[in-house]
């Protein structure tokens, strides 16, 4: 009994996980129209530092050895916005995709920035890529975690 009590313990701090926001929006299947915003709204947080990564979800289709992104992200309520430039690396040098690989495609999870938050801010972000080519193939989903550190 007592090692029931235990183990139901450890799971119950394990939901605790210091994952606080994990989702991903699907790109459309004709590819990712450069004007096409992916955008991602949290709930109200609990004040204390954050570390924000981007997911990937590619195929082989994918053209690039890189992905170009462009990050904007406002802070509700006081409407701070905050911009970035990212650049993650899908193929390596010999055009091999890396992640981890699924059944069709492979899973990327890269680092993005890190976050203060105030207790109760929210967040408003969006994503575009910033590739040379209007509509990129290859990119099926495009997620954002946030970790409480």
């Amino acid at each position: 009994m007592l090692t029931v009590l235990v183990a139901f313990a450890v799971l119950l701090v394990s939901c605790d996980e210091v994952r606080k926001y994990d989702r991903y929006r699907g790109v459309s299947v004709h590819g990712w129209d450069r004007e096409d915003s992916l955008t991602f709204d949290t709930s109200p947080l609990q004040r204390g530092d954050y570390q924000m990564n981007i997911g990937i979800r590619a195929t082989q289709l994918y053209p690039f050895k890189d992905l170009g992104l462009t990050l904007n992200w406002t802070v509700y309520p006081s409407r701070k916005e905050y911009h970035k430039e990212l650049k993650y690396p899908l193929f390596d040098n010999d055009g091999r995709l890396g992640g981890r690989n699924g059944i069709s495609n492979s899973e990327f999870l890269f680092y993005a920035t890190d976050l203060h938050m105030n207790k109760g801010d929210s967040l408003h972000i969006t994503i575009t890529h910033n590739m040379n080519q209007q509509v990129m193939q290859g990119i099926t989903d495009v997620g954002v975690q946030l970790l409480k550190r």
